[in-house]
């Protein structure tokens, strides 16, 4: 069993937020695969579920997630090793993406969450370029809206990446990682 998170702010304020890129793909993906989202409030998480993997967007700011998404990956038992972690990125371009496994959380308050709560940074990670603002405050820069011209962006880059999700889901995750490296020279 994968479990697949979105990171993200809950609520209306938030939902179209460059912050909540995580949440922006699962939903897009859960939307293309015909999955729906149930609240689990023991869980403090909405899932959708499918035969051999879970999405999962934590019902708290971003900075508590890990807490959530421990208690999803304890209840299913699902390891570190076998969780994909989709979260924006300031340090990579608008709508490429990059996918590595481990390392550091790069200041990253969900990712440090996750790291705490799991106890390991030994996850594999999408992260999702939003690109950095040359004359804007970051925090200012990624609780901002979407404009019109991004949501489209992004929705092209769901549909190209959702083809290529079961490699991951499959163990496949070298061929995964090339053909994401592809979806960049699109």
């Amino acid at each position: 069993m994968k479990l697949l998170i979105g990171l993200g702010n809950k609520g209306d304020l938030y939902q179209k937020t460059i912050h909540n890129m995580g949440f922006l793909y699962l939903d897009q993906i859960s939307q293309i695969r015909s999955l729906v989202w149930t609240q689990k409030h023991k869980l403090k998480s909405f899932l959708a579920f499918s035969k051999n993997y879970i999405l999962c967007k934590a019902n708290n700011f971003m900075n508590l997630s890990g807490e959530s998404i421990a208690l999803v990956s304890n209840y299913y038992k699902i390891l570190p090793n076998n969780i994909l972690v989709f979260h924006d990125d300031i340090d990579i371009n608008f709508s490429d993406l990059k996918f590595k496994f481990g390392g550091g959380n790069a200041g990253h308050n969900g990712l440090k969450s996750l790291d705490q709560y799991l106890r390991s940074c030994d996850y594999f990670r999408l992260r999702l370029g939003v690109g950095k603002p040359p004359n804007m405050d970051i925090s200012k820069y990624v609780l901002s809206n979407f404009t019109p011209e991004q949501l489209i962006k992004i929705e092209k880059k769901v549909i190209a990446l959702e083809k290529f999700l079961d490699l991951f889901l499959n163990n496949e995750v070298e061929l995964f990682k090339q053909k994401i490296s592809h979806l960049n020279l699109e």
